[in-house]
Parts: C-alpha cells; structure tokens; sequence
C-alpha cells in the first residue's frame, strides 16, 4: 500500500513543508467514499475515493490541498465546517492563503474550484503571490515521476480496488386494473433524474409503491 499511495504521500509532503507543518494521516482506498479526496477523523485517514479515477492531475491537487485545509483546522481544533459540510469564513480564510480558488455554494458554503471562472462576487481568487506559491508546487510535481505514478495508481485502482455498489431498487406499478404491470427501478421517485416510464397498455406513468 505504501508504494500504491507514494505519488499522494510525495504531494502532501511538498505542501506541508510549503503551507501546513502538519502531522501527516494514514492513506487508504475505499472506492465507495465520494469524492477524489476525505478527511475521516477516526481514525485519522485521508481517503482516496471514488472520484480519484476520473480526475485530472491538477483536480486531483487541488483536491489534496483542499482537504489538507481540512487537516490543518482539524488538527488546531478550527471547525471549518457545519455537519451537513457548510464551509465557513475559516476554511475559506486558509484556502485562499495556500492559494486556490473558491466559489460560493449554496448548500457547501466556500468550496474550491478547479475550473477556470471568470472573478464574480461569488468567486474569490487567491493573491498573485498565494497563488505563484501553489502553481510553483504543481510545476514540480508535474515535471517529475510524481505525474506518472499518479496515472499509474489511477490505472491500479480500476483493476483492483473497484468495489462493486449494493444497488437497491423500487417496485413501480402502473394504472392497470389489478394484476398490475411492474417494473423495478434504482431510480429515486424524487431524484435528479426520476424514473419517466409509460405503460404500453393503459397509458398511465408508472408510480412507486415503497
């Protein structure tokens, strides 16, 4: 596992020894946490989620030093967020010295960004020199082998960390008179994307009955 989490392990010590002084977690996989990175506090742990596979170097940075924020107020007793992960004025106030970008959630509070957004007054950009700090860390992490170990664990984890998700499915029935037609669906009845089914016999959408 050490040699797995090596490129992470290099990143974190560039910016610790740049911006935290930090004591450093324990690193493990768990594809069915969300995100690229998390904080658990118990035990102490920074996770690689699922979302490590599908980001970009510099999303994956940004991500590391976005939770690496977390770290440090965690470890200063500074709570930085609420329980439903609100991000106050306090990781908004140490985010932007180490050099990112933020932007203003409505449900998140100050959540970094690794996109290019034009300055707004819901966008905070870092000072010129915040920010030539955390880009000079990314030059060199992306001009040695740190870059190619990190695609090389991006590739490993799609191999043999993938856990494949319990998947829980609801009974839809539609207007027919009893026995009704049913189908099952992963699909929430009040989800982003709820399920938008028509009976082929009596025209009428299928409903959830759970």
């Amino acid at each position: 596992m050490d040699k797995l989490v090596a490129p992470i392990r290099s990143a974190f010590h560039h910016f610790n020894e740049e911006f935290f002084h930090i004591d450093e977690p324990k690193i493990e996989i768990n594809c069915r946490k969300k995100g690229v990175f998390r904080l658990v506090t118990k035990p102490y742990t920074l996770v690689i989620g699922e979302h490590f596979e599908s980001a970009t170097f510099r999303e994956m940075l940004d991500s590391l030093l976005h939770q690496m924020c977390h770290i440090h107020n965690y470890q200063k007793g500074i709570k930085d967020r609420t329980v439903n992960s609100y991000h106050n004025r306090k990781f908004l106030d140490l985010a932007l010295k180490v050099g990112l970008t933020l932007i203003r959630h409505k449900k998140f509070g100050w959540v970094t960004t690794s996109y290019p957004i034009s300055c707004g007054e819901d966008v905070l950009l870092p000072t010129q020199q915040n920010n030539k700090k955390r880009e000079e860390i990314y030059l060199l992490l992306s001009e040695g082998c740190d870059k190619i170990l990190f695609e090389a664990l991006k590739e490993k984890l799609g191999f043999e960390n993938s856990v494949p998700r319990k998947q829980f499915f609801l009974k839809y029935t539609c207007g027919c008179p009893p026995p009704y037609n049913s189908i099952r669906s992963g699909r929430r009845p009040k989800g982003r994307h709820r399920l938008n089914a028509i009976c082929g016999d009596c025209g009428k959408p299928f409903m959830c009955d759970e």
